[in-house]
């Protein structure tokens, strides 16, 4: 779905989710930044490209963003921390992943990969 970051800025995150206090910016594309933003790496996406992605998501207000390395069975995940994305785990298989913001998720990293 297209989401509307800025004026500039209309990206198509893999998934995102959307609190329903927030629900009021999802219209017939999201107008705003969802609460949280997982992208999947895929061939297509350049270093400078994810980089800018995250630039975006960090300057509009995303409070968690989880980027997804499929080759590496692993998830980078990212808390938006005074207005920075900050880097707070690097999980891998075994691992359990556990939302910042949504309160009670977790999943462990076997149930994304298998």
């Amino acid at each position: 779905m297209d989401t509307i970051f800025s004026p500039h800025d209309t990206l198509q995150p893999d998934l995102l989710f959307i609190s329903k206090e927030r629900e009021h910016i999802i219209k017939k594309v999201v107008e705003g930044a969802p609460d949280l933003v997982i992208e999947i790496k895929s061939p297509g996406n350049t270093p400078t490209s994810m980089s800018y992605k995250k630039h975006v998501y960090e300057s509009i207000g995303v409070k968690e963003y989880w980027y997804v390395l499929p080759e590496k069975q692993s998830v980078i995940q990212y808390e938006n921390i005074e207005d920075e994305l900050v880097r707070k785990n690097v999980l891998i298989i075994g691992d359990v992943l556990k939302s910042f913001m949504i309160a009670g998720f977790e999943m462990p990293l076997t149930d994304i990969f298998e």
